[in-house]
């Protein structure tokens, strides 16, 4: 009989493939049976706690088999994971824990150089309304776990993995299991939330279109399992019984020689860092062993990108996919030049899944080829925006679509082409970022009034670059307003720089006056160019 929760889908692993290593890393592997016994140990232990269904638990750790492990066995007591960024800072996790109501907190104190208990110290414990208690990762290593956190008791989750196995599932295929943290068009962040259906029945379909269950398939994860990617991909490889390699950190210099010793198949990641991986290979084809490479990144693609990719002899594609919707939502072919195999888009991966094009303007839908914004239904779409009407009341249509706020245009086909977010969004580091947020720090400053953030391409990736208006009298600080956002956002989104303006670049039109996002783009690229061509001479 299929099974209908996520932790039934590694039960079942644990069944028929119990040898198979779930997960490999550089030193060490850790077999499906394995896994399986670790998760049911925590679920016992974190049910002792007084933990179980319907709580709200947040872990805020690095990609480990104990991180593994908690995940299936949060699913397994019926509660639901609150993913939090180990990137983030005490502003961003104060306002996650807190907003979601999250029932415990799982952090690693003693993690490489992360000083987790500094940045917990500088959040106000009153904004934590739920919060009852906090467990501390120590069973790689013993680091010095304190007594209390945030004026909560802290329990070592060494002791909960000391507890017989749990035997019993109360997960379900419509009880809430994740939560992930989206950017939206203001500077808060939204709260997706999935039941076990939506992701488990991606698992089954994604895995299968992509082969995984080949008998030499191995898989690399790349992505935090904080955000839809990364927990995608955890499924993907379970619901397949596939080896999957992991860092706890992604190391880009360790993962090439990972793909190599472990001779890896599948691997999903940044077009960026890939090419970087790549220069940094003497071998023309490095990686043999891959037939199944998802590169996402900047969209359209860069000449360069292809060329190099082609060059190392990978066939590389995009896709299509969102928190609200899941990542991979439509894959592209493989019988498609790479140009166009590179442009974000594809068809739909579930049958039971609908695309369509509505003109924002007019509220008409779009015929193939004319551009508008995208809304999708189907089996894999999240159960709402948690504890948010007013977002909720804004994301469906009254026939039940998702409203995804991406620019796009289906073909005659009927395949989706991907051109952008409508609300400018920024790719850093993987992530989707609301430049909103970032504004939202900048215009904190006295002397600032507004400011606008937008994203340009460097020699170190897709970076922030922000434009400010001074308010009368106002000065501009650079260092003060990158320190700013450093000490409060992840370092990904601070800005690289911050220039100020006399005056935006406006487009005017009967009904608007909208700030050309566009022409600040050119203008900070050109800035970044020119500078480079500078350094240069």
């Amino acid at each position: 009989m299929p099974t209908e929760t996520l932790a039934g889908l590694l039960a079942d692993a644990a069944q028929h493939a119990p040898t198979v290593p779930a997960l490999i890393e550089p030193s060490r592997a850790t077999t499906y049976a394995e896994l399986d016994d670790l998760s049911r140990r925590f679920a016992n232990g974190m049910r002792a706690l007084g933990l179980g269904k319907g709580d709200r638990i947040a872990l805020w750790l690095p990609n480990t088999p104990a991180h593994y492990a908690l995940t299936f066995a949060v699913w397994r007591i019926g509660a639901t994971v609150v993913g939090v960024n180990t990137r983030f800072r005490a502003k961003e996790v104060e306002d996650i824990v807190g907003r979601t109501g999250a029932k415990a907190l799982v952090f690693w104190p003693g993690f490489k150089d992360i000083d987790f208990e500094a940045i917990l110290a500088a959040i106000d414990p009153a904004m934590l309304r739920g919060l009852e208690m906090v467990i501390a990762h120590d069973v790689d290593g013993a680091p010095a776990v304190p007594q209390s956190v945030l004026g909560r008791p802290v329990h070592r989750l060494s002791a909960l993995a000391e507890a017989a196995p749990m035997a019993e599932d109360h997960g379900g295929p419509d009880v809430p299991a994740q939560i992930f943290t989206t950017s939206g068009t203001t500077s808060a962040p939204k709260f997706v939330l999935h039941a076990h259906a939506s992701l488990l029945g991606h698992a089954e379909r994604v895995s299968a279109h992509w082969k995984m269950a080949e008998p030499d398939a191995v898989f690399l994860q790349t992505a935090p399992l904080c955000g839809t990617v990364g927990l995608v991909n955890l499924t993907l490889s379970v619901a397949a019984r596939t080896p999957q390699v992991i860092q706890a950190l992604f190391d880009p210099d360790e993962a090439s020689a990972l793909i190599k010793r472990e001779k890896v198949t599948h691997l999903i990641i940044t077009d960026e860092v890939l090419v970087r991986m790549l220069q940094g290979e003497p071998e023309q084809r490095p990686y043999p062993s891959l037939r199944l490479v998802i590169a996402f990144g900047i969209n359209p693609p860069l000449q360069s990108h292809m060329d190099a990719f082609q060059a190392a002899g990978l066939f590389t594609s995009s896709a299509y996919g969102m928190s609200e919707c899941l990542a991979y939502f439509a894959l592209r072919p493989r019988n498609v030049p790479i140009a166009e195999a590179m442009y974000g888009g594809g068809n739909a991966v579930s049958p039971a899944s609908g695309m369509r094009i509505r003109n924002s303007e007019t509220g008409a839908l779009c015929p193939p080829g004319e551009a508008g914004e995208l809304e999708v239904n189907g089996p894999t779409m999240m159960l709402e925006y948690a504890d948010n009407p007013e977002a909720n009341a804004k994301a469906w249509t009254e026939d039940g679509w998702l409203r995804t706020g991406d620019l796009c245009e289906l073909r005659e086909d009927g395949c989706l082409v991907y051109h952008s977010r409508i609300s400018d969004m920024l790719r850093l580091s993987g992530f989707l970022v609301s430049p909103a947020e970032i504004e939202a720090e900048l215009e904190k400053e006295p002397g600032v009034a507004k400011a606008q953030v937008i994203s340009i391409n460097t020699d170190r990736g897709v970076r922030a670059f922000g434009f400010v208006e001074l308010a009368a009298g106002g000065v501009l600080d650079e260092a003060a307003l990158i320190a700013r956002c450093r000490q409060n956002l992840a370092n990904y989104k601070c800005p690289m720089r911050v220039v100020a303006v006399e005056e935006w670049p406006l487009a005017i039109s009967p009904n608007t006056i909208k700030i050309q996002r566009v022409k600040l783009r050119d203008q900070a690229q050109a800035m970044y160019d020119a500078n480079q061509q500078t350094a240069a001479e």
